[in-house]
């Protein structure tokens, strides 16, 4: 499984003459010609750019999974004669 282009996997995966195809379309419509310095130059920096933005939405998703998974809560209740007072930890 290759995954969605330009995600991580599909970074990790996919062939490379496929990824080099995927990121020389892109070059061709900004106007850079194929076998030029300035064409290569784009292929390095918008599969770089890809690759960053990648992982970084990889971040995003484990750290909100982190940040929203179940907390266990633990409340301890002390008091006596009808006043109680509670603390509540979650971890």
């Amino acid at each position: 499984m290759k995954g969605q282009v330009e995600s991580p996997m599909w970074h990790k995966n996919a062939p490379r003459s496929e990824i080099i195809a995927h990121f020389s379309e892109q070059c061709r419509s900004y106007g850079f010609q194929e076998g030029t310095p300035e064409f290569s130059n784009c292929l390095m920096e918008t599969e770089g750019a890809s690759r960053a933005n990648a992982q970084a939405r990889m971040r995003d998703v484990f750290n909100n999974m982190q940040n929203n998974r179940p907390k266990n809560c633990t409340t301890t209740v002390t008091g006596t004669t009808g006043i109680y007072t509670g603390n509540t930890t979650c971890y």
